[in-house]
């Protein structure tokens, strides 16, 4: 899909389009955001300020999250399989019900983090 700007995500999320697979917001500010159902395979997103975001059921497969901010964030029933969350900020974050499968948490912050009846896909 190539790089697109935050506010063109929200325009066409709101509009009801859900597949961003591919997109490029390398260090966007989507704190806040409701991205519910979202997906955002294959999605380069490093630096990306999703703290406070709602990203309940996304896909967030093969999914670049590096240094990201997802402190607060809602990722419950989020499937996160190959997701790379290398030194990203995931305190608070809620990851109730969501599905990890080959996730990388190197250096990742979890302080705080609800992983509560998470699923390990094997």
């Amino acid at each position: 899909m190539g790089k697109i700007s935050t506010k063109e995500l929200l325009r066409r999320y709101a509009k009801g389009e859900r597949n961003f697979k591919g997109v490029n917001l390398n260090g966007a500010n989507l704190s806040g955001a409701y991205l519910k159902g979202i997906d955002l395979s294959d999605a380069y997103l490093k630096g990306v300020n999703l703290s406070n975001a709602n990203l309940e059921g996304a896909d967030l497969f093969r999914t670049y999250l590096e240094d990201a901010n997802l402190e607060g964030a809602n990722l419950s029933k989020a499937y996160l399989a190959d997701t790379n969350f290398k030194n990203a900020n995931l305190q608070n974050a809620n990851f109730d019900s969501a599905v990890f499968y080959n996730t990388n948490l190197t250096g990742a912050k979890l302080k705080g983090a609800n992983l509560h009846k998470h699923k390990v896909k094997i």
